[in-house]
C-alpha cells in the first residue's frame, strides 16, 4: 500500500493535524480532503485515533474510488501520474505533521524506550550489510538483535508481510512453554536451542517481553562481571493525584501493593512520587508476596525511611543514570549505593 510505504517509520503529532487541513470526526479521526489535476480526482487522507493512517482517491466524475490506483498492471502513463499526485500529498502529510521513528511498529519503538530507560543501554548496528538490523547488547554480547522479516520465513502461512522481530535468550528448560506463547517462534538465524524469535505485532504483551527482556540481559551477562543496576534496588512510581500513599503508611508503617514484575522477599523499593512532587519519598523492604491470578503479586511494603521531597529530586535521581520513573524499573547501581546505607 502506498500509505504504508509512505509512513513507515513515522508517528504522528496530533496536535499539527488541525493547522495542516485535517478536520477532526465526531469518532475521534481526522480527515484531510485535497482536489488535485483539474479537479478530476479528491485526495482523501484518514488518520484514526491510534495513529494508523488511511486513504483513497476518489474519481469525482463518477463519485467513486479511483480502483487502477491499487492495480500495477494496466496503462500506466495517466495512472502512474495520478499515484505520483497522490503519493506527493501523502508525502507532505508525512514532512509536516509526523516525526520519524527508528522502527516501523509501535511495539519495537517501545522496546527501545523499555531498554534505554531500564539500563541505559545503547544500541549498534551489527552488519555493514544491514543496516536496519539494531542489535543491544551487555558485557559486549548480544542479548537482543532487531531485524526486519517476511513473515513467511517464521511462518509458513504468514506470506510475505514485512515485521520486525527480535531474538533474544531465554533458558532452555522455559522453550517449550514459551513457543506455545502468541507471537513467539524456533530463531530465526540463530540457535534455535536458546534462543527465539519474537514479532512485535502486539502478538505478545509488553509486560512479558520486557520480562523476557531482563532474563535475556542476564543470561548473557558476562558472569565475573558486576551488573550496571542494583538488581535488589526498584524505583516504582506512585501519582499523588490518584493514591494518597502518606494515609495509609502512617496507619500501619505499610502498604500492600500489586505489580507483575517479579518482585522478591527482602528486595528494597524506593517510591517515586510523580509530578508535581517528583521526587523519592519513601525507601521501602518487601516482607511478603502472595501470587495472585493474571501473573500478579501483591506485595507487602514495610517502610524503612521517609526522606524530605527536596533530597532526592528527580534531578538528583538523573545525575545517578536514571532517566526517567514511567513504570516500575531497577535502580541504577549509583542510586542503590546511596541507599545502602540505610539498611545497615
Amino acid at each position: 500500500m502506498i500509505e504504508d510505504i509512505v509512513f513507515a517509520k513515522k508517528k504522528v503529532c496530533f496536535d499539527k493535524l488541525m493547522d495542516k487541513g485535517f478536520v477532526k470526526m465526531d469518532e475521534g479521526d481526522f480527515i484531510y480532503s485535497e482536489r488535485f489535476m483539474d479537479d478530476m480526482f479528491e485526495a482523501q487522507v484518514i488518520v484514526d485515533r491510534s495513529g494508523h493512517v488511511s486513504g483513497r482517491v476518489v474519481d469525482l466524475e463518477l463519485s467513486e474510488d479511483y480502483l487502477p490506483l491499487r492495480i500495477a498492471s494496466g496503462d500506466m502513463t495517466f495512472v502512474g501520474l495520478v499515484r505520483q499526485v497522490y503519493q506527493s500529498i501523502l508525502q507532505k502529510i508525512a514532512d509536516t505533521c509526523f516525526v520519524d521513528e527508528l522502527f516501523m511498529s509501535a511495539q519495537a519503538n517501545r522496546v527501545l524506550d523499555y531498554l534505554s530507560s531500564t539500563y541505559g543501554d545503547v544500541f549498534d548496528h551489527p552488519f555493514e550489510k544491514y543496516p536496519d538490523y539494531i542489535s543491544f547488547r551487555v558485557g559486549g554480547k548480544w542479548y537482543a538483535l532487531i531485524l526486519p522479516l517476511a513473515f513467511s520465513k517464521l511462518d509458513s502461512e504468514g506470506g510475505d508481510k514485512l515485521v520486525e522481530v527480535i531474538n533474544i535468550k531465554v533458558p532452555t528448560n522455559q522453550m517449550p512453554h514459551l513457543l506455545n506463547k502468541n507471537g513467539v517462534y524456533p530463531a530465526y538465524h540463530m540457535s534455535k536451542k536458546s534462543w527465539v524469535s519474537i514479532v512485535l505485532d502486539d502478538s505478545l504483551e509488553d509486560d512479558v517481553l520486557f520480562e523476557l527482556l531482563d532474563v535475556s540481559r542476564q543470561l548473557v551477562m558476562p558472569r565475573h562481571g558486576e551488573s550496571s543496576r542494583g538488581d535488589r534496588f526498584w524505583l516504582i512510581p506512585a501519582n499523588p493525584k490518584v493514591y494518597d500513599i502518606d494515609s495509609d503508611f502512617s496507619k500501619t508503617g505499610q502498604i500492600d501493593w500489586t505489580v507483575k514484575n517479579k518482585l522478591k522477599v527482602d528486595d528494597i523499593v524506593g517510591i517515586y512520587m510523580t509530578a508535581p512532587i517528583k521526587s523519592l519519598r519513601y525507601l521501602c523492604r518487601v516482607v511478603a508476596r502472595e501470587e495472585m491470578d493474571n501473573h500478579l503479586s501483591c506485595l507487602t511494603l514495610k517502610l524503612v525511611k521517609q526522606f524530605p521531597d527536596d533530597e532526592y529530586s528527580l534531578a538528583f535521581l538523573q545525575s545517578k543514570g536514571v532517566k526517567s520513573v514511567r513504570s516500575i524499573r531497577h535502580m541504577t547501581k549509583d542510586l542503590a549505593a546511596v541507599f545502602k546505607g540505610f539498611l545497615e
